[in-house]
Order: C-alpha cells, then sequence, then structure tokens
C-alpha cells in the first residue's frame, strides 16, 4: 500500500522566490495494497512530481508518505528515508538502459551492494528476465534490444530486488501504437499476477482506461478526481474531467425543475428542452447545469423517432471514418454535436438526420 497525506512540493518560479510554483498542492491519496492506481493528466499536472516525491528522488516540503506500512517521509517528524532503502522498483520514461551491458548485467546491476552471493544474484536475475519473457536473450548487448525489449529490460530490473510497490513514470511513451496496446496488457497481467501494489503516471487517457483498477485526475497539482475507469467515464463529476478524458459534448442548460437523486429532471438549453438524471449525489445547481453527452452516446438516424423528448434535427457537416467507426459533427440550430456512428451506416455530410439521446446519458457536472 502506498499512502500520502498533505503531500506538498513547491519549486522556485520565475521570480525567485520559494513557492512560487505548487507543483504538488496538498494532495492526499491511499494506494491499495495490490492494486494499480493511475495518475492520469495533462503536462505540469504535478503527477511525475507526486510520482518522484514517493521515490526520494524529490523532497517534499510537507506532509507525510508511507509505502507498506512504513513511513518514508515526514515534514512533521523530519524524517526522510534515502531511495535505496524504500523498497520501491521505477521503470522510467527513458527506460535507463546502459548500453554498454547486457540483459543480464542491466537486471543485476539493479543488486549492486545488496550483499547477495552471486547464486543468489544470477537467480533473482533469471527470476525476473523469465517474468517478462527475456529470459533467452540475457546475453543480447542492450542496443540491440528493440523498444519493446528495452522496455521488459527495464521492468525486470525494477523487479529483480522484489519490491514492495512499483512506480511506473510513462513506461510506454516512446513505443509505437500497436505496440503501447501490447506492453500495457503484459504490466497489467504481471502486475496483477503477481499481486504487486503500482502507481503509474501518464497523461494517455485510453492507457489509463485499459490498465486501472483506480484513476486520480490531477490538475495544477491537486487531485480532482478519483474512481473506477468506468465511473470516471460514464459518471465524470467534472467540465475538467469531462473533457479531459475521452470527447464529449458540453451543453448549458438552465434547470426547469427540481428533483431528486435518481429521478428525471429538465432543462433549457441551445437545443431546447433536455430532460437528464440527477445524480445520486444529488449534484445539481439550481441556477445552471451542465450536460455532458459522449459522442457515442448520441444516437443518428435518418427517420424520424416516434418519442419527441431528447431529439431534434440537424444535418451532417463533417465526417472522419476511424475503422470502429465514423467520427461526425452534426448542426442542430446553433449548435454543433460531436457523434460516433456505426461504420457501416450510410449517411454523408449534407444529409438531414434526426439526432436523440437517453436521459439517463445526460450527465450533469460540477462547475470547475
Amino acid at each position: 500500500m502506498i499512502s500520502l497525506t498533505d503531500l506538498v512540493k513547491s519549486f522556485y518560479g520565475r521570480t525567485g522566490q520559494r513557492g512560487t510554483v505548487r507543483a504538488v498542492d496538498n494532495i492526499s491519496l491511499v494506494v491499495p495494497g495490490g492494486s494499480l492506481v493511475t495518475l492520469l493528466g495533462p503536462s505540469g499536472c504535478g503527477k511525475t512530481t507526486t510520482l518522484r516525491c514517493i521515490a526520494g528522488l524529490e523532497r517534499p516540503d510537507g506532509g507525510e508518505i508511507s509505502i507498506g506500512g512504513q513511513t518514508v517521509f515526514s515534514s512533521r517528524r523530519s524524517m526522510n528515508v534515502p531511495p535505496h532503502k524504500r523498497r520501491i522498483g521505477m521503470v522510467f520514461q527513458s527506460y535507463a538502459i546502459w548500453p554498454h551491458m547486457t540483459v543480464y548485467e542491466n537486471v543485476a546491476y539493479a543488486l549492486e551492494g545488496s550483499k547477495l552471493s552471486s547464486r543468489e544474484s544470477k537467480e533473482k536475475v533469471g527470476k525476473a528476465l523469465a517474468l517478462v519473457g527475456l529470459s533467452k536473450l540475457e546475453s543480447q548487448p542492450a542496443p540491440h534490444l528493440s523498444g519493446g525489449e528495452q522496455q521488459r529490460v527495464a521492468v525486470a530490473r525494477a523487479l529483480v530486488s522484489e519490491p514492495d510497490v512499483l512506480l511506473f513514470d510513462e513506461p510506454l511513451s516512446n513505443l509505437d501504437a500497436k505496440l503501447r496496446e501490447t506492453m500495457r496488457r503484459e504490466l497489467r497481467r504481471l502486475q496483477k499476477s503477481l499481486g504487486i501494489t503500482a502507481l503509474y503516471v501518464t497523461h494517455d487517457q485510453t492507457e489509463a482506461l485499459a490498465i486501472s483498477d483506480l484513476i486520480a485526475v490531477m490538475n495544477n497539482g491537486k487531485i480532482v478526481e478519483i474512481g473506477e475507469p468506468s465511473d470516471v467515464y460514464n459518471r465524470p463529476r467534472s467540465k475538467f474531467v469531462a473533457e479531459f478524458i475521452g470527447q464529449t459534448n458540453i451543453l448549458v442548460g438552465r434547470p426547469l425543475n427540481s428533483r431528486g437523486p435518481g429521478e428525471f429532471a429538465s432543462a433549457e438549453t441551445a437545443l431546447g428542452v433536455i430532460f437528464y438524471r440527477v445524480p445520486d449525489d444529488g449534484r445539481v445547481s439550481v441556477q445552471e447545469v451542465l450536460l455532458c453527452i459522449r459522442p457515442e452516446d448520441l444516437e443518428i438516424s435518418v427517420a424520424r423517432p416516434e418519442q419527441e423528448e431528447n431529439a431534434w434535427r440537424g444535418k451532417i457537416i463533417a465526417m472522419s471514418f476511424l475503422g470502429p467507426y465514423q467520427d461526425c459533427e452534426l448542426e442542430a440550430g446553433e449548435t454543433v454535436l460531436r457523434a460516433h456512428i456505426r461504420r457501416e451506416m450510410s449517411i454523408k455530410v449534407g444529409d438531414e438526420v434526426c439526432i436523440k439521446v437517453d436521459p439517463s446519458r445526460c450527465i450533469p457536472l460540477v462547475s470547475d
């Protein structure tokens, strides 16, 4: 388990004064034992700084960090355990593979100073290489490896010392799209099979959705939302999260009535009256409501539906074929909407269509 309590890290700003840039702003987070939690956010949001504080590569200005139930940093107790004593394994974005060493030597390097016998070291390295499928390449020079193989070496090196937790800092960003997809499945399989606690940093939303038990979305040094991937995507709380994870349509409306949690309410928007489901926590403003509608939740048809609720006429103004679906822009009055439609649907730019959405797929958001 990893636990962060009121973690703060500031850097010198342009003015030269301490604390003008607060990269990590009072973060508290628990990574449950045996789970993989992802820190997701745009560049500069503080996710890598948070990871480096956990690893001991940055000294926080305040708060506490514990790993496996043991405190490794506490500003209150003036405690700061050095990185090599924190029982962590870390995989960097650059892999940090030594080009003058073989695969075996790169992995064994992580055991230097461990006081293990040569036999014990050889057993541990062999086990780590077997876990990542590189047993047959242990004598290969590092420069002869592909990008995916180098990434596996980095993972084996992080695992060889049998750490309590694994830390990943954008480990797949240097790989091409197809290999990145393969490797994220491999990393997830490895993490689950070992039952090891992992904290993963990325700005790739698809990657975070695919591998995580929990996603903590960060912005401006803060965790703005945390939840399971399906909840963060299907039921985002804020406009920032709705727009950052995936694609979305945001409609601004004026509530026409007040309803309780789980009930259906309505709002006046530029499209007309829209019905939506009030979230279980009842979060709806009485003055203005922001509604999130995912492109895949818009139903497009040529024929007008029998019901008029949450249905409008529109026109296709742009289309892109993306393989599994067609990405469309539709004009409904003065509102432009994004929709994903079936790839086999025979419509073209300029066609008049009907647009419909289920009220349960209109998600009210909290204003940022």
